[in-house]
Formats: structure tokens, C-alpha cells, sequence
């Protein structure tokens, strides 16, 4: 397959040769997709092609093609019919995209892997001609997949992508790699980047960069050329040519040495109670360090080895901010020690004693307590913000560096890392709120509750971290309470919560309010309604430094408007874990509670009630007559009156005798 640039005015077109024929394509074969109104695309510029299982697909580059550039892939059937499959376009004027192309089998297994497209023009931010290569990865169909882009220079004039050529496994790990030239770059001494192959597809970052002014200061737009697929010396590892204005530069490439290292503790752990060794007088905790080398190289010759130099340092994560080592070399009384050691494909060891002081002399405490005697006629109150055990009647102990905060506490600089939240613990609902029937969007369940979590390293590393989180759906009669959406997290940090499974947005959702009364339940927790679960996980935790996650929940108010109550708490929870196992932990679980409450609303009395409540009261009148009748209540009442009325006639009888 052949490029013809300047055919039809340089429109371009291809040129396919086998042993029986030659076929130059006419105009008209790629008039359509070109759409070339000047005549100059540039069509056959670059060629390559894929191979897939089924079939030989064909890619032409046309960098001119409306300014930004254009590849095309196609097939030629058994008529020489040219069938189009798939284009990709330029995203830049002048890119020249589609100038160079690179097809790369990385697995060796026959079948292309990776199409790289070369924008040697690109400009970046500055405006300088840096340059661009797309990576593009070949399905089975043998359709393009963009991938993204291979990191190269930036800030200067380089024109990354030149040239780009594949190379027969120049790492010696059993895949494909990548040259790509950058020949203007260093002012136009030129450079080369070497990318790395791994099983499907080209590795994005470079492992080695060659510039041609530390070859010869001589070389000028070294990298315009590259080819790589060769041994030129014999020694069964690809080398390199690479061309430059006037030269040609062959570079040999050298063996690869795969090192593995290996450290192992005598006691693996330490008892700092146990001090059986003598230092300067004094008895301190002793072990010994076996820190063991193994190196396969490659090609394998008989006696290969290499020579290193290392150096080991204890508690070197602690170096950079001062603080004393825990550990020193007896041998040098240091907590460094160089050494050099030749290594070859048998396990090398070198082997050093060192001792351990745990003499406090103001370091940062890790699990710290204090022990507080007093005399009997002193009695023990009450201790803020720590936890103190009283261990006898007159010594108290008292931890005041857990590495975990209790519900509620504040933060501590002593604590190694910190599980705490932030975030609202209160919610009224409007007396006028009203819940849709049909869901359409998810602010329509109810308002958005957000649970912050936030953990905070200390100055001790820790690997991995992790977060169960408890979160209350729905009571026994599914009615939903909170409805996950969504998880916002650095890239550190992996979650596995399901969010939004009703899909609402993507799909109307009925709600459905089952009769239930949540007045006898004041806090509704994962102890008595159903809560889903996820675990987050934080990987290689940095020293002194906050993580956050963001967990977005609605609140679902239809329950909480018809269910039979006036105020409860929804308490969602949080537990933290690591695999370290001389972390101890004593308080490891978060609760994160919220009040939900509704206003007391108007009821209106049955009229069955009114109607009984006064036959009652009626009931209960004739009842008490009666009582005050049987006591004669009403007897010496009127006995009175007649006793009264009786004297009256008397005393009127005499008033008239003393008249006569």
C-alpha cells in the first residue's frame, strides 16, 4: 500500500499493489468522505494497516483535509470495490492530524492492537507547535476506540510526533513498545521518547527520553526518523536508528535487570518490655534486619550480574519532618547504613543488628495514657473529653490517644487518624409540603441530606482504610426513609454503593405509603429498619492529611408527611477498619443522627365522639344524684326546710297572744 500525495491536483489518493496487479484508485473512490473543493487534502500522506480476525482493514491519512485533518479506514473487496468503515477528525486548524500513523501489535499476537495518530503541529497553550499523538485502540471488529493521548512535552516549540515507529519489545517484557521523535525540541537538537507496551495497549507516560544533545551537540532534528526493529549487534535486544539532519544514529540498547528486594525482622515483632541487650550500659530491645537482593537479567547469560549500592534507613517516613528514630544500626549507631552488594539470579543477603529506644523524649504519642495516682482522701469525679478506667482505688487510667474519636468528640492532634462528619442534624417539614404521586426527578422525593465524612491521618503511615457505611431505607413496612444518589470521592478512594435503584430520571416512579406509626420508635437505626450497606476503601494514606466523602441522600417525605408521628431520628452510621494489626482501636463507629419533625396540624373531633362524650357525662350526672339520694343528702335538706317553716308559725302564734 502506497501513498500518491500529489494525484488529482493533491487531492491524493492510495495505491494498492499484490503480485498480480496495481490498483490506483480514482478520484471519485474518495470524492464524497473528502469532500476536497480546493484539491488539496493531502490524501495517502500517511498509510498503514490493521489486522484484525476477520478481515485487513486500510488507514490513509489527509492532514490538510478542511485544515484540521482527517484518517480514513476502509476495505477493498474481491472487485476492488472500496468499502469506507470509519473517520476520524483533526481538533485543530493546522494540526496537521493524520501526517504520521502507526499501527502496533503490542501482545504479538499477529492482530493490531493500537492505531497511534500523529498532530506534530498541534499548539498548545502558549501557542507553540508542541505536538500531539492520539492513541486509539482496534476492537475485534477493527473499529477505532480513542484512548486518549501519550504524555510529551510541553511549553515549547518540540513538534511531538514527527515521527513515531513501532518497536520490537526493547524492555524485554514480552510486548511491543513505541518511539515517538520530537525534533524540535531542545532547540532543534531533538528528542526521542521510548513508550512502553502492556498487554492490549501503549502505556501513556514515557520511560526513557534521549536527547540528542548528550549524544552529539552536533545533531540537529534528531528524532525526524526512527526505526526499531532490528538487533544490529548481536546481542538478541532490539536497537535503534534514529535520523537526524545529515545522520543517522544507531543506538544499542542494553541489558534489562529485574531487581526484587526482600527485608525480613528477627524477632518480626518487637516486645519493648523484653530488653535482653546491652547498649552503652544501658538494656534495650535488640533484633536483626536480613535485607535480601535477587536480580533476573535479561537476555540470560551465563555469570550476568550486576553491582547496586543502597541505603537502608529506619522510620525514613519520619526523616522528612525530624523526629528521632526509633530504631539504630548497631554497627554505626545510625539510623542509616550504606552498603554495596553484587547481585546475580541467586538471593543475596546482608544482615545488621539493631536495637530499639522507646525513651519518650516529646515525640508525637501514638495510643498514649496516663497513669494518675492519688492519695485515699482524694476520690475520683470525672475526666473531659478522654476515657479513664480507675484500676484500683487510688490509680486511674486514663487514654487520651486513641486513634479513633468517639461520637461527637472534637478533634486531637495526638490521634493517628480521625473518623468525624459535618453536616446538618435537623429537618422541619413544611405544614404546606406536598408529595407528587408520580416521581419524575429526584428533588421531587424530598430535600437532599448530605453526609460528610471525614478522615484525617496522622504521622503514622497507613495502607488501607476501611468504611462501612450503614444507611436506613425503609421501615418493615418498606417505606422508604433515605434514598442513596450519589458518592463523591477523591480518586484515592473506592466505594461500592449502589446509587439511585429506581433509576428515577431515567424512568417515572408511583410512590406508595403503606399505614404505619413510627410514635413508639423514636430513633430509627439499622437495629429495627432495613439499611443498605457499602464499604469504602482508602489506599495508601498520606501522613498528616483529610480525606472526604461526600455520601447525597434524599430524604423520602411522603413517609415522614403520613406516617403517624411528630418527631423521630434517622441515624445512619459509619464504621472504620484497617488491616494494620498493631493499630488498636477502641472506638471505631460514627453515628450520624438527623431529626425529622412535622408541625402539629388541626384534627377535628368525629361527631361519634362528641355524641358519647356527652351521654357519658349525662350517665355520670344521674349517677351521682342517685349516690347523694341514698346518703340522704336531699332528706336533711328538706327536713331542714320544714323545721324552718314550722318555727316560723310557732313564733307567729305567740307575737299574737302578747298582742291580746
Amino acid at each position: 500500500m502506497l501513498g500518491a500525495v500529489g494525484a488529482y491536483d493533491w487531492t491524493g489518493t492510495t495505491v494498492h499493489k499484490s503480485p498480480n496487479k496495481i490498483i490506483t484508485f480514482a478520484k471519485k473512490v474518495f470524492q464524497d468522505i473528502l469532500q476536497d473543493r480546493n484539491d488539496s487534502s493531502y490524501f495517502g500522506y500517511s498509510v498503514t494497516s490493521l489486522v484484525t480476525q476477520n478481515s485487513v482493514l486500510y488507514v490513509a491519512g489527509a492532514p490538510r483535509f478542511q485544515h484540521t485533518g482527517q484518517i480514513v479506514i476502509y476495505t477493498v473487496g474481491l472487485n476492488d470495490e472500496v468499502v469506507i468503515k470509519q473517520t476520524e477528525k483533526g481538533e485543530q486548524l493546522g494540526s496537521y492530524f493524520g501526517s504520521v500513523l502507526c499501527s502496533i501489535d503490542v501482545n504479538r499476537d499477529s492482530l493490531t492492537d493500537v492505531l497511534l495518530v500523529g498532530s506534530p503541529m498541534f499548539m498548545g497553550q502558549n501557542k507553540n507547535e508542541e505536538g500531539k499523538v492520539y492513541v486509539f485502540s482496534v476492537n475485534k471488529q477493527g473499529s477505532l476506540e480513542e484512548q486518549g493521548i501519550l504524555e510529551g512535552p510541553v511549553n515549547g516549540n518540540t513538534r511531538f510526533g514527527a515521527a513515531i515507529a513501532a518497536i520490537s519489545d526493547i524492555n524485554l517484557d514480552g510486548y511491543n513498545d513505541v518511539a515517538v521523535g520530537a525534533p524540535v525540541e531542545d532547540e532543534q537538537h531533538g528528542v526521542v521518547y521510548i513508550y512502553n507496551g502492556y498487554q492490549t495497549t501503549i502505556q501513556p507516560k514515557p520511560t526513557q527520553k534521549i536527547q540528542a544533545s548528550k549524544i552529539n551537540a552536533q545533531l540537529q532534528y534528531f528524532g525526524l526518523s526512527i526505526d526499531g526493529q532490528k538487533d544490529l549487534n548481536g546481542d538478541t535486544i532490539t536497537d535503534l536508528s534514529i535520523g537526524s539532519i545529515g545522520n543517522v544514529v544507531q543506538l544499542w540498547s542494553r541489558s534489562i535487570a529485574n531487581l526484587s528486594l526482600t527485608v525480613i525482622f528477627e524477632p518480626s515483632k518487637l516486645s519493648i518490655v523484653d530488653k535482653t541487650c546491652p547498649v552503652n550500659g544501658i538494656m534495650l530491645t535488640c533484633g536483626k534486619v536480613k535485607i535480601c537482593f535477587q536480580a533476573t537479567i535479561k537476555p540470560e547469560k551465563h555469570g550476568s550480574a550486576i553491582n547496586i549500592k543502597y541505603k537502608a534507613t529506619f522510620d525514613v517516613s519520619l526523616k522528612s519532618s525530624h523526629a528521632t528514630s526509633r530504631a539504630l544500626f548497631q554497627i554505626n549507631n545510625m539510623r542509616e547504613i550504606q552498603n554495596d552488594i553484587t547481585v546475580d539470579n541467586t538471593q543475596k543477603c546482608d544482615e545488621f543488628g539493631f536495637y530499639v529506644n522507646t525513651e519518650n523524649k516529646k515525640e508525637n504519642a501514638f495510643n498514649a495514657k496516663v497513669i494518675v495516682h492519688f492519695s485515699d482522701n482524694i476520690y475520683f469525679a470525672s475526666a473531659m473529653n478522654t476515657g479513664c478506667n480507675i484500676e484500683s482505688s487510688n490509680v486511674l487510667s486514663c487514654d487520651i490517644g486513641l486513634p479513633f474519636l468517639r461520637g461527637g468528640d472534637k478533634d486531637r492532634e495526638l490521634s493517628n487518624t480521625d473518623l468525624s462528619t459535618t453536616n446538618i442534624n435537623y429537618y422541619t417539614i413544611s405544614s404546606n409540603k406536598l408529595v407528587p404521586k408520580i416521581i419524575h426527578k429526584l428533588d421531587e422525593i424530598g430535600p437532599e441530606y448530605v453526609i460528610t465524612l471525614r478522615v484525617i491521618s496522622g504521622y503514622f503511615p497507613v495502607q488501607t482504610t476501611y468504611i462501612t457505611v450503614k444507611i436506613p431505607v425503609s421501615t418493615k413496612k418498606d417505606n422508604r426513609l433515605l434514598y442513596l444518589t450519589g458518592v463523591n470521592q477523591e480518586s484515592n478512594i473506592i466505594c461500592n454503593a449502589k446509587l439511585n435503584t429506581l433509576n428515577i430520571g431515567q424512568k417515572n416512579h408511583s410512590t406508595a405509603f403503606t399505614k404505619e406509626s413510627l410514635r413508639d420508635v423514636q430513633d430509627l437505626n439499622c437495629e429495627n429498619v432495613k439499611c443498605e450497606s457499602f464499604l469504602c476503601s482508602i489506599n495508601n494514606l498520606d501522613m498528616n492529611k483529610e480525606y472526604l466523602i461526600n455520601i447525597s441522600t434524599r430524604i423520602w417525605l411522603d413517609t415522614f408527611i403520613n406516617a403517624d408521628s411528630q418527631s423521630v431520628v434517622l441515624t445512619p452510621s459509619a464504621e472504620i477498619k484497617t488491616k494494620d494489626s498493631l493499630l488498636v482501636i477502641t472506638s471505631n463507629t460514627l453515628t450520624i443522627p438527623i431529626r425529622i419533625t412535622k408541625p402539629v396540624g388541626k384534627k377535628t373531633v368525629p361527631t361519634g365522639v362528641i355524641v358519647g362524650s356527652v351521654i357519658g357525662g349525662l350517665l355520670v350526672l344521674l349517677a351521682l344524684i342517685g349516690a347523694l339520694w341514698k346518703l340522704g343528702f336531699f332528706k336533711r335538706k328538706y327536713n331542714k326546710l320544714q323545721k324552718d317553716e314550722e318555727d316560723n308559725e310557732n313564733s307567729g302564734e305567740n307575737d299574737a297572744e302578747e298582742e291580746e
